[in-house]
């Protein structure tokens, strides 16, 4: 189905899409994961270990996103919380280490060092 036109224009993506926009992400900036997958598939995804793989295959074959995290890094526990816009966030821009601030009132998860997850 992905021959058939834009991978955005998917039902499913699209879907997902609004509902970014919907929060106040943009998603030509921020992508849903399964969009960001589907547009490297072509390629091959990512391999970075058997669970997080696992994850990324449903992710593509169901075009819907999914993931997990690894409480075995997070510093204390793991909270699903809205943010206050202090938290740093550790992310890539351009293939650089950046630091990133959520807005206030993103939903995000975190721990005591900062988010782990956003969006």
């Amino acid at each position: 189905w992905l021959a058939d036109g834009p991978v955005e224009e998917h039902p499913h993506l699209a879907a997902w899409r609004e509902a970014f926009r919907a929060f106040g992400a943009k998603p030509q900036r921020t992508r849903p994961s399964a969009e960001a997958l589907l547009r490297r598939a072509a390629d091959g995804l990512p391999r970075v270990d058997r669970l997080t793989d696992i994850y990324n295959a449903i992710s593509v074959a169901h075009v819907v996103p999914l993931g997990g995290e690894d409480l075995d890094h997070y510093q204390g526990p793991a909270r699903l919380v809205r943010a206050d816009g202090t938290e740093e966030f550790a992310t890539a821009a351009g293939g650089e280490s950046v630091i990133e601030h959520p807005a206030p009132g993103e939903v995000v998860w975190r721990d005591d060092a900062g988010v782990t997850c956003r969006r």
